[in-house]
């Protein structure tokens, strides 16, 4: 199962999964977003989350473990074979690398919304940073694209440590942005 990164931590997580519990259907993004919402402030007032019952509680992922889950298996198989059996130039390399970035966004999409509706979905910019996390990836990997960017094997290693560490920092700089903004949020809570 494709493995998306975890932004709430397992109390809000179990807090969620009660609350959802109760609604039929796929939720709309604004409705998820006020779920989420919802759950931090029962975990800031300091109430007990309710005892998993499925086990579908993960928890919190951090900067080092956010990285592996931008970029699933199954998309860099397809992209490197891909790549490899197409071998692209010009303006096709280029198509060809957005097209993968894409598909990678679509998947993770896709997964997300196909998992269990009492399980928070990652966050918007999930989506963009994997794009970003792919794009790093291919260009430090793949020769046609490292060859077309006029890239040493020094400069295009170093640009797959730089976005290892820039990708996650990312991520966690855009999570504080999005607590700290005013949302509108259910009455009595308060942002963390």
């Amino acid at each position: 199962m494709i493995r998306t990164v975890v932004y709430d931590d397992p109390l809000v997580q179990e807090h969620y999964a009660e609350l959802a519990s109760g609604k039929l259907g796929l939720f709309a993004p604004r409705e998820r977003r006020d779920l989420r919402v919802e759950a931090e402030a029962k975990v800031a007032e300091g109430a007990n989350a309710p005892a998993a019952k499925d086990g579908s509680t993960q928890a919190k992922d951090t900067v080092p473990t956010k990285l592996v889950k931008y970029v699933p298996a199954e998309v860099v198989t397809v992209t490197a074979g891909g790549f490899a059996a197409f071998n692209p130039t010009g303006d096709w390399l280029w198509t060809s690398l957005a097209v993968a970035a894409l598909v990678n966004v679509l998947y993770l999409f896709t997964t997300a919304a196909m998992a269990d509706p009492k399980i928070p979905r990652p966050r918007f910019y999930f989506y963009l940073l994997s794009a970003l996390a792919l794009v790093v990836w291919a260009i430090a990997t793949i020769k046609p694209v490292e060859k077309a960017m006029h890239l040493t094997i020094d400069k295009a290693a170093y640009i797959l440590v730089a976005g290892t560490f820039a990708i996650p920092l990312l991520d966690s700089f855009f999570t504080v942005i999005a607590a700290a903004l005013p949302w509108p949020r259910p009455q009595g809570a308060t942002p963390q």
